[in-house]
């Protein structure tokens, strides 16, 4: 039974006439319970590589103001990464950050970033809302992810509040769907 339930969560391969062995390079992340994506890969023993990283302040558009509760043109923070396991890149993440998040280019962004959003803002990140669809991939995603035009693409789309249920980060996630599963467990 052991077994079976770790083949559902796709935490182990069965080959017919091979055997079974560990499915080191799928990413899970489970939807009962939510943390960052870092502590996440952390918790599974993966070592998370950052391919890529910008921060840079922008002024708001009419989404990302809609999404943060904030006026249309007001400065936030923007940070976009691509990361993913050693050789190669698993997902592209868009973050905009409510004004009231206080962030520093010298910040160490290799820690969770709701652990530094936390130290550095004393905001807790305590819910997040989140729309998942599928999607295929652009000129853009495929250079990002090193996937082709067309190919499938998990896009996750979440807002962050804290304790007073006022929104800390607007997020846009892209995830190679080859390698990516989101496990859901429901109770009745």
């Amino acid at each position: 039974q052991a077994s079976n339930r770790l083949a559902e969560k796709n935490l182990i391969v069965r080959k017919k006439g091979i055997g079974t062995k560990i499915n080191k390079e799928m990413l899970v992340t489970r939807l009962d319970s939510w943390s960052s994506f870092s502590k996440e890969m952390l918790e599974q023993g993966k070592t998370l590589v950052n391919y890529e990283f910008k921060l840079k302040k922008i002024l708001s558009d009419k989404t990302v103001s809609l999404k943060l509760g904030i006026p249309i043109e007001t400065p936030v923070y923007r940070l976009s990464r691509v990361r993913g396991i050693k050789d190669e890149s698993r997902v592209y993440f868009i973050s905009y950050f409510h004004p009231k998040i206080n962030f520093d280019e010298t910040f160490d962004f290799s820690r969770p970033l709701y652990d530094l959003i936390e130290s550095s803002s004393g905001y807790i990140a305590t819910v997040s809302k989140e729309e998942i669809s599928a999607i295929i991939s652009n000129d853009k995603l495929s250079e990002k992810l090193d996937v082709d035009i067309g190919d499938p693409i998990l896009r996750r789309e979440r807002v962050v509040l804290d304790r007073s249920n006022l929104p800390l980060e607007y997020n846009i996630g892209y995830y190679k769907a080859d390698n990516f599963i989101y496990s859901v467990e429901l109770r009745r």
